[in-house]
């Protein structure tokens, strides 16, 4: 089940598509940023890092949460850890970050890559 993060609500897990992910989702959005965190103590606090991402970078950026099953179907993503984090644009891998990061982090990590973009 793919979770979309959406900015203007507050609870991260409001909507979901209980379809299952299919790669081809990320070309159809302009730039995504797929995430990957596994459900541990540091769940809470990776979480809200990528709604506070979502909220100042709504008109830019969506953000999708994979959960474990995604992962597994699709190997092609390669994750080996948690948390990952992965830039796409057009359906094209821009960037990685693994490992756990803030919000300034993250936000860096995006405006870096979608410098090189234009």
């Amino acid at each position: 089940m793919l979770i979309q993060i959406i900015p203007e609500n507050e609870n991260l897990f409001t909507h979901t598509d209980n379809a299952e992910f299919d790669p081809e989702t990320i070309k159809e959005k302009g730039i995504v940023l797929l995430a990957y965190i596994y459900r541990d103590s540091d769940f809470k606090q990776q979480a809200k890092v990528l709604n506070d991402l979502s909220k100042t970078m709504k008109n830019i950026i969506q953000i999708f949460l994979l959960e474990e099953d995604d992962v597994h179907r699709n190997p092609d993503f390669d994750i080996s850890g948690s948390p990952t984090f992965m830039l796409f644009y057009n359906g094209e891998e821009k960037g990685r970050l693994l490992g756990k990061a803030d919000t300034k982090a993250l936000t860096d990590f995006i405006s870096n890559h979608l410098l090189e973009m234009i």
